[in-house]
């Protein structure tokens, strides 16, 4: 469903899929710095989540090669499957309905550093930025919104 994509696409892609059920979370659109591909990152539960499929197009190698390396990070014991693993449910275009996994960003970070190419280089400067930034706004949110013994924002 959020394969890579060049930007012509993004637009009618994005279109066709605003309102389906399947939507839950902040979509987040991460472009390579060429501009020649962009990939759609979910954001949930304050993270980003990406299929096997997913990774792959963001990292231009095959499925099987992340799988490959996904099975080497759980195994060494690097990351624990349970804890970076989560079950979701999608709708295909031909209408049946998929359970599929999705891996958490330390996952996905993990399987760039193995990769060892130009593109995991360039999305993990993008995400530690991204995500660094996005820890200081909720910071100063969280300063500003100072709430009194009832709960209520004072």
């Amino acid at each position: 469903m959020f394969d890579a994509f060049s930007r012509e696409d993004y637009k009618m892609k994005r279109d066709m899929s605003a309102n389906t059920p399947e939507r839950i979370g902040e979509l987040i659109l991460y472009s390579t710095p060429d501009g020649g591909s962009a990939i759609q990152l979910r954001l949930e539960e304050g993270t980003v989540w990406l299929s096997q499929k997913e990774m792959a197009a963001l990292y231009q190698i095959s499925v099987s090669a992340v799988a490959q390396h996904l099975r080497a990070i759980f195994a060494s014991g690097e990351l624990e499957p349970y804890s970076v693993i989560k079950q979701n449910l999608i709708t295909a275009t031909d209408r049946k309905n998929y359970q599929i996994k999705l891996y958490r960003l330390e996952v996905v970070l993990a399987v760039g550093y193995r990769v060892r190419s130009h593109r995991g280089v360039q999305f993990r400067q993008w995400a530690t930025e991204h995500l660094r930034r996005k820890a200081q706004r909720e910071r100063q949110m969280r300063w500003f919104c100072v709430k009194d013994d009832t709960g209520i924002a004072v």
